[in-house]
């Protein structure tokens, strides 16, 4: 795994660990004081949970195609093709 992916797997990872802090601490304790502001907090909390498990799905998804390619394995569902000559995968049908 490069640098440059270590850091976008922790950057990810620390989005959503932001975001479901502001869910479980953060957004409560302001809905208690103030319930305007506090639902601001829920819906960034919101934001940032949601956006944080994307981008880490994504970064997640970027890095298991990149292994399968190295292994000689289907991109798609991870089929073993290095005996395979059709140009294609017979599990799934993607291009090799």
């Amino acid at each position: 795994m490069s640098g440059e992916e270590k850091v976008s797997l922790a950057a990810a990872a620390v989005s959503a660990a932001v975001g479901a802090a502001f869910l479980s601490y953060i957004a409560p304790m302001h809905v208690w004081r103030s319930p305007a502001r506090g639902w601001f907090w829920i819906g960034a909390g919101t934001l940032q949970l949601v956006f944080g498990t994307v981008h880490l799905r994504r970064a997640l998804a970027g890095r298991r195609r990149r292994l399968r390619l190295a292994a000689g394995r289907c991109v798609g569902c991870g089929y073993d093709l290095t005996a395979n000559a059709s140009g294609a995968c017979p599990e799934c049908g993607a291009a090799a």
